[in-house]
Protein backbone atom coordinates (compact mmCIF):
# COMPACT_ATOMS: atom_id res chain seq x y z
CA UNK A 1 0.00 0.00 0.00
CA UNK A 2 0.92 3.31 -0.75
CA UNK A 3 2.01 6.26 2.04
CA UNK A 4 -0.11 9.40 1.90
CA UNK A 5 3.38 10.92 0.53
CA UNK A 6 3.58 9.01 -1.87
CA UNK A 7 0.29 9.54 -3.69
CA UNK A 8 0.98 13.37 -3.41
CA UNK A 9 2.20 13.46 -7.44
CA UNK A 10 -0.71 11.40 -8.75
CA UNK A 11 -3.36 14.35 -7.07
CA UNK A 12 -2.65 16.63 -10.02
CA UNK A 13 -3.23 13.85 -12.46
CA UNK A 14 -6.75 13.31 -10.25
CA UNK A 15 -7.45 16.30 -10.09
CA UNK A 16 -7.56 16.65 -14.28
CA UNK A 17 -9.17 13.81 -14.62
CA UNK A 18 -12.05 14.85 -12.47
CA UNK A 19 -12.51 18.33 -14.21
CA UNK A 20 -12.66 16.63 -17.80
CA UNK A 21 -15.24 14.33 -15.99
CA UNK A 22 -17.23 17.13 -14.83
CA UNK A 23 -16.90 18.73 -18.27
CA UNK A 24 -17.67 15.64 -20.27
CA UNK A 25 -20.83 14.94 -17.77
CA UNK A 26 -21.75 18.52 -18.18
CA UNK A 27 -22.02 18.66 -22.37
CA UNK A 28 -25.36 18.51 -23.02
CA UNK A 29 -26.33 15.79 -25.33
CA UNK A 30 -29.15 17.98 -26.79
CA UNK A 31 -27.25 20.54 -27.88
CA UNK A 32 -28.57 23.34 -25.50
CA UNK A 33 -26.25 25.67 -24.00
CA UNK A 34 -28.14 25.69 -20.92
CA UNK A 35 -27.41 22.84 -18.56
CA UNK A 36 -29.35 21.48 -15.77
CA UNK A 37 -28.40 19.04 -13.16
CA UNK A 38 -31.50 17.42 -11.95
CA UNK A 39 -30.03 15.45 -9.58
CA UNK A 40 -26.79 16.08 -7.99
CA UNK A 41 -25.78 12.86 -6.37
CA UNK A 42 -26.44 10.89 -9.76
CA UNK A 43 -24.14 13.84 -11.40
CA UNK A 44 -21.46 13.14 -9.24
CA UNK A 45 -21.80 9.59 -9.46
CA UNK A 46 -21.33 9.49 -12.69
CA UNK A 47 -18.11 12.01 -12.52
CA UNK A 48 -16.36 9.47 -10.05
CA UNK A 49 -17.43 6.67 -12.13
CA UNK A 50 -15.87 7.85 -15.16
CA UNK A 51 -12.45 9.57 -13.33
CA UNK A 52 -12.28 5.86 -11.83
CA UNK A 53 -12.35 3.99 -15.20
CA UNK A 54 -10.74 6.50 -17.14
CA UNK A 55 -8.12 5.86 -14.69
CA UNK A 56 -8.07 2.13 -15.15
CA UNK A 57 -8.80 2.07 -18.98
CA UNK A 58 -8.02 4.97 -20.04
CA UNK A 59 -10.03 7.92 -21.38
CA UNK A 60 -9.96 6.65 -25.22
CA UNK A 61 -12.12 4.18 -24.20
CA UNK A 62 -15.13 5.61 -21.79
CA UNK A 63 -16.62 8.12 -24.05
CA UNK A 64 -19.99 6.90 -24.38
CA UNK A 65 -22.70 8.66 -21.88
CA UNK A 66 -25.03 5.44 -22.80
CA UNK A 67 -22.12 3.28 -21.43
CA UNK A 68 -21.70 4.94 -17.89
CA UNK A 69 -25.56 5.02 -17.62
CA UNK A 70 -25.08 0.94 -17.90
CA UNK A 71 -22.54 0.68 -16.45
CA UNK A 72 -24.33 2.97 -13.25
CA UNK A 73 -27.62 0.62 -13.74
CA UNK A 74 -25.52 -2.68 -13.64
CA UNK A 75 -23.90 -1.53 -9.91
CA UNK A 76 -27.74 -0.70 -8.74
CA UNK A 77 -28.61 -4.32 -9.41
CA UNK A 78 -26.04 -5.74 -8.34
CA UNK A 79 -26.36 -3.59 -4.91
CA UNK A 80 -30.17 -4.93 -4.56
CA UNK A 81 -29.24 -8.29 -6.42
CA UNK A 82 -27.00 -8.73 -3.04
CA UNK A 83 -29.73 -7.67 -0.70
CA UNK A 84 -32.31 -9.85 -1.93
CA UNK A 85 -29.46 -13.16 -2.61
CA UNK A 86 -28.66 -12.51 1.14
CA UNK A 87 -32.38 -13.19 3.03
CA UNK A 88 -33.49 -15.43 -0.17
CA UNK A 89 -33.64 -19.36 -0.18
CA UNK A 90 -30.80 -20.08 -2.18
CA UNK A 91 -33.35 -22.01 -4.55
CA UNK A 92 -35.09 -18.79 -5.04
CA UNK A 93 -32.38 -16.08 -5.25
CA UNK A 94 -30.12 -17.44 -8.18
CA UNK A 95 -32.92 -18.81 -10.90
CA UNK A 96 -34.71 -15.12 -9.94
CA UNK A 97 -32.04 -12.39 -8.90
CA UNK A 98 -28.78 -13.70 -9.38
CA UNK A 99 -29.10 -15.16 -13.12
CA UNK A 100 -30.33 -12.14 -13.64
CA UNK A 101 -27.81 -9.79 -13.11
CA UNK A 102 -24.93 -12.49 -14.12
CA UNK A 103 -26.41 -12.17 -17.80
CA UNK A 104 -26.25 -8.23 -17.31
CA UNK A 105 -22.59 -8.50 -16.54
CA UNK A 106 -21.69 -10.66 -19.33
CA UNK A 107 -23.65 -8.42 -21.69
CA UNK A 108 -21.45 -5.37 -19.92
CA UNK A 109 -18.22 -7.40 -20.40
CA UNK A 110 -18.90 -7.97 -23.92
CA UNK A 111 -19.97 -4.55 -24.87
CA UNK A 112 -16.33 -3.56 -23.31
CA UNK A 113 -14.40 -6.10 -24.97
CA UNK A 114 -15.49 -4.62 -27.67
CA UNK A 115 -15.07 -0.86 -27.37
CA UNK A 116 -11.73 -2.12 -26.22
CA UNK A 117 -11.04 -4.24 -29.22
CA UNK A 118 -12.26 -1.55 -31.72
CA UNK A 119 -10.24 1.21 -30.11
CA UNK A 120 -7.00 -1.42 -30.57
CA UNK A 121 -7.97 -1.99 -34.34
CA UNK A 122 -7.78 1.67 -35.05
CA UNK A 123 -4.75 1.86 -32.83
CA UNK A 124 -5.27 6.05 -33.53
CA UNK A 125 -4.85 5.97 -30.04
CA UNK A 126 -0.92 6.00 -28.16
CA UNK A 127 -0.65 3.42 -25.68
CA UNK A 128 0.99 5.73 -23.24
CA UNK A 129 -2.85 7.31 -23.09
CA UNK A 130 -4.20 3.51 -21.85
CA UNK A 131 -4.89 3.06 -17.97
CA UNK A 132 -2.85 0.53 -16.64
CA UNK A 133 -5.42 -2.32 -17.18
CA UNK A 134 -4.19 -1.79 -20.97
CA UNK A 135 -1.17 -0.94 -21.02
CA UNK A 136 0.43 -3.89 -23.21
CA UNK A 137 3.22 -4.07 -20.45
CA UNK A 138 0.80 -5.08 -18.00
CA UNK A 139 -1.09 -7.67 -20.19
CA UNK A 140 -0.52 -11.78 -19.53
CA UNK A 141 1.04 -13.74 -22.45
Amino acid sequence: MKSGASLIPTLPRVAAEIKLAIAVELANPNGNSRCRIPDLFDFLRRCMLRVSLNGLLGSCILDDYAFVSELMEFQDQVEDATAKGAVLPRFVSVPLVLSPVQRIRKRLESNLAQKIRNEKKLEQTDARNYGPWLRPSNRRK
